[in-house]
């Protein structure tokens, strides 16, 4: 398990992009770190945040959401900041399966980070690095199948929202990104600071873990 942030300790949080990524699998762990780490700053007194949370994709340009929305990443794979809690977002992925860019900038990342976590469909992505070998894992339900297929000496978990194997971390679909967003907050910042965080949220953390 990941050790609490010291109190001098500020991580990166890199969320990635990509055309025809779920919404609310990015935007749920993002809402979650960034609420996370002002009210950390807040009542521990820190002189600075203890998360910076930002999104990168392959190119700076505006991507398109499997629902439409445009967004415009933070960084490229070129300029991004080193990631220490990586999350990989779901969605349409099966293109970013075969993607060389999107697998070498996520090979190198996945080797630097301290915590590697993914939502939804995301999963396979991790998979395809192979970092789900023997470990229990989850995604979406309707891929669960698909994932225990693909990646056999994985144990696929079911009815769960998240597992955690320590550096690697993966959540089912969607709404549950930010349950394990949660799960991560507490591993770094502590119980009452993730629980200060669902309640600013105004989101009642679902704590089915693996």
């Amino acid at each position: 398990m990941t050790e609490p942030l010291r109190e001098d300790e500020s991580l990166g949080v890199g969320i990635l992009l990509y055309d025809q990524v779920e919404e609310l699998d990015f935007c749920g762990p993002y809402e979650t770190f960034k609420v996370a780490s002002y009210r950390a700053a807040t009542r521990l007194q820190r002189e600075r945040p203890p998360l910076t949370v930002f999104t990168v994709a392959e190119h700076a340009d505006l991507i398109r959401t499997s629902g439409g929305l445009r967004v415009q990443p933070d960084y490229s794979f070129a300029s991004a900041p080193a990631v220490d809690v990586l999350v990989i977002p779901g969605g349409s992925v099966g293109p970013q399966l075969t993607n060389s860019a999107v697998l070498d900038w996520l090979a190198h990342a996945t080797s630097h980070a301290r915590i590697n976590s993914s939502v939804c469909t995301g999963a396979f992505l991790l998979g395809t690095l192979g970092l789900l070998e023997g470990r229990s894992v989850t995604t979406h339900w309707s891929a669960l199948d698909e994932l225990a297929s693909r990646f056999p000496t994985a144990s696929v978990q079911r009815e769960v929202r998240w597992v955690d194997n320590g550096t690697v971390v993966t959540s089912a679909g969607i709404s549950a990104g930010i349950d394990m967003s949660l799960h991560l907050v507490e591993r770094l910042c502590g119980r009452a600071i993730a629980e200060d965080t669902a309640h600013m949220m105004e989101y009642r953390w679902n704590e089915r873990a693996g």
